[in-house]
């Protein structure tokens, strides 16, 4: 048995999410509109949240559909400005998968999180 990190409801949604052929052959993270767009790197709203522990959930991820080998050292500055800078003044973890769990392995990201209360 594995433990989610979602709740059952979302984690169903996430489950049959994943079967629906639509939203297959296609990067499902290259397509979300950013809610702050930075200059190569946004961060979207996580439509599948964790939400067994966040209040808050959003995705950060470079612009480019690249994996974490493939970063460019000036996203790789801007990253780490962003997490110093603007993730640290808003949230309250950052959360990178290991490739074991990752679930869209070929687009590099980072959960951002604000922890519920």
């Amino acid at each position: 048995m594995s433990i989610s990190l979602r709740s059952e409801e979302t984690q169903k949604k996430y489950d049959e999410w994943k079967l629906d052929p639509a939203n297959q052959g296609h990067c499902v993270l290259c397509g979300f509109e950013p809610v702050v767009k930075f200059t190569y790197w946004k961060i979207v709203p996580n439509t599948f949240p964790y939400d067994r522990f966040a209040a808050q959930h959003d995705t950060l991820l470079p612009l480019r559909h690249v994996v974490g080998e493939e970063l460019r050292p000036e996203e790789k500055d801007e990253l780490e400005e962003i997490k110093r800078t603007y993730v640290g003044d808003r949230y309250n973890m950052i959360i990178e998968s290991t490739h074991r769990t990752m679930t869209i392995p070929s687009h590099f990201h980072l959960h951002l999180i604000v922890l519920k209360s």
